[in-house]
């Protein structure tokens, strides 16, 4: 059996392409379709941009601190005292914070008995350290708390200002760095009997400080 071949004639030629011929071609369409999206990219990301930051700024928060230092643990102890007998001792209280801060305070009994709902205290502000602290300030008229004991069974004694947030009665304002000094009077009334004899408790003075800043 022959395969009889059949020439092509010029006509069939021009009208059917060689295999090379589409190749060109595809390859040709789609490397118009990249240059097209090439264009495209080129033409949306052609921004010209720039950058500055400022110098790095220190951001601190302030502090609310009171210090107590040069305050002596043994400034009010007292032993064997007597019925109308007082006895006296200075208390500094610093603003070690960054803040101005007021302040309030309270008295603390470790033990309620008999003799510490008789014995009262007595708070008064003084210049320095140095100022007078005893009988000569005459009490009463001017002191920042008076007289004050703890009730029946109860071991805190609130002197002056409130522990509740914002500026309350009684309140002491202190700058940062600032000192105050008190002169705190502990006495047992002359009226004091037979109760109270040869009892004890330990005398604690607590001092409660927030920032007066945006705390109305």
């Amino acid at each position: 059996h022959r395969t009889r071949i059949t020439p092509e004639t010029p006509e069939d030629v021009m009208k059917t392409p060689s295999g090379r011929t589409l190749r060109v071609a595809i390859a040709s369409g789609a490397l118009v379709a990249l240059s097209g999206a090439t264009l495209t990219s080129l033409a949306s990301s052609a921004l010209f941009t720039s950058t500055a930051s400022s110098t790095p700024a220190s951001v601190t928060s302030g502090s609310v601190l009171l210090d107590l230092a040069g305050t002596s643990s043994t400034t009010l102890a007292v032993t064997a005292m007597a019925p109308g007998e007082a006895r006296y001792g200075v208390v500094a209280v610093t603003n070690a914070g960054s803040l101005q801060s007021r302040f309030s305070a309270r008295a603390a009994w470790s033990t309620a008995n008999a003799l510490t709902s008789t014995l009262t205290l007595s708070v008064r502000e003084i210049p320095g350290a140095a100022a007078a602290c005893g009988p000569s300030l005459g009490w009463g008229s001017g002191d920042l708390s008076s007289e004050r004991a703890a009730g029946t069974g109860q071991t805190s004694v609130p002197l002056f200002g409130d522990l509740a947030a914002g500026e309350q009665a009684g309140d002491r304002t202190l700058d940062a760095a600032a000192t105050e000094h008190l002169c705190v009077q502990l006495a047992l009334p002359s009226s004091a009997g037979n109760s109270v004899s040869g009892l004890t408790s330990a005398l604690r003075l607590e001092f409660n400080a927030e920032q007066t800043a945006n705390n109305a």
